[in-house]
Parts: C-alpha cells; sequence; structure tokens
C-alpha cells in the first residue's frame, strides 16, 4: 500500500493508524444507536400501542410486499440504527484508509477511501513539532501531533488519533535535527 510512494533509497521508520476513537462519525454513531434504544424503550414504555413500522410506511407509499425481519420494529428507532451503522462503517473504512509515515527523508500523511491523498512534509519545512491532549484524548489514550510549517499558505498540520503521539513527535524531532545539524562531513 504504501511502497509506491517511497523514494528510492528511502526507509520508513516509524508508521502509524490513527485509532477509531478520534473519528466524528464513529461518536455520531454511537450516538444514534443510543438515542435509538433510548427512543425505543421510552416509546414501549409510554406507549405500548405505538405502531408505525416499517411495513406500514412501505404500504402508504404503495409497497404492499411485508419485510419479514423488519416488519414489526418501530420505523424511528431502525432508521436512526441504519443511520448510525452507516456513520461508524464511513468512519472504520476513513481509518483503515488513512496512513501516518515518518521515512529518513520526510513526513507523509496518506488518506482517502475512493480517491487517494498524499501529503509529504519535508524536515526542513518544519519549524516546531507539537502535541495536543484534550481531556478526551486523554481518557482515551490518543492526541494528536501538531506540524507547523514555515510556510504561510498552510501554517499547520494535524495528525490525529495516534496512540502514541509523544513517540511520533519524537521520531518527527529526530528527522528535523538530522536535516537541521547535517554537515557535510557527516555524510
Amino acid at each position: 500500500m504504501n511502497k509506491d510512494i517511497l523514494m528510492s533509497g528511502e526507509t520508513i521508520t516509524l508508521q502509524k493508524k490513527p485509532s477509531l476513537m478520534s473519528e466524528g462519525r464513529f461518536w455520531l454513531g454511537i450516538t444514534l444507536f443510543a438515542v435509538s434504544i433510548v427512543f425505543f424503550v421510552l416509546v414501549s414504555f409510554f406507549a405500548p400501542k405505538y405502531n408505525i413500522s416499517i411495513s406500514r410506511l412501505l404500504s402508504l407509499v404503495g409497497f404492499s410486499g411485508g419485510i419479514p425481519l423488519f416488519g414489526s420494529l418501530p420505523a424511528i428507532p431502525t432508521i436512526l440504527e441504519i443511520i448510525g451503522a452507516v456513520y461508524i462503517i464511513y468512519a472504520e473504512l476513513a481509518v483503515y484508509f488513512k496512513i501516518y509515515i515518518v521515512t529518513n527523508n520526510r513526513v507523509i500523511y496518506q488518506h482517502g477511501i475512493l480517491s487517494k491523498q498524499s501529503n509529504i512534509i519535508i524536515p526542513s519545512k518544519i519549524s516546531d513539532v507539537s502535541v495536543d491532549l484534550g481531556p478526551m484524548d486523554r481518557l482515551l489514550h490518543i492526541g494528536k501531533v501538531i506540524i507547523r510549517l514555515e510556510e504561510q499558505t498552510k501554517p499547520q498540520v494535524k495528525i490525529v488519533g495516534l496512540r502514541d503521539p509523544y513517540k511520533f513527535q519524537d521520531t518527527i524531532l529526530k528527522l528535523v535535527n538530522r536535516y537541521t545539524y547535517h554537515t557535510p562531513e557527516n555524510t
């Protein structure tokens, strides 16, 4: 997957994938599942005669065939669960197709489900590398590394969802140090 983006003589120093817990779409899907369960319990408790099912909704639009598996389920919680499942699957795919690579020459951030995008950061353009840990990040043991660049068009790159952000930061700083303090005698 990542061999095609490496230059000749380039080796991978560190390769990481983000955590699924850092994806907002994942949490939206989980929230929709929770709301559907709460909605189903509340409706079942307060309105036991609740009779809007998928079969009834489909019969209103002219579809008379029943859906045996979903026919008796209430429509609103089922629709919320389907939308939640779509968000969770999309978040899983987004994480699966995202990769952060530090090589001996550069930092590569590759992402994309249908089309692949590769962002390459050259060490000589990096001015600062910092780690940002919010309260939820600390709770979930994930963090983000912020790479500040010297150029003004894109002043920073955020690498989110890393399990060990300090190791990633240290690897980038070693790469930057090697390029900053490189002299011809050391080659």
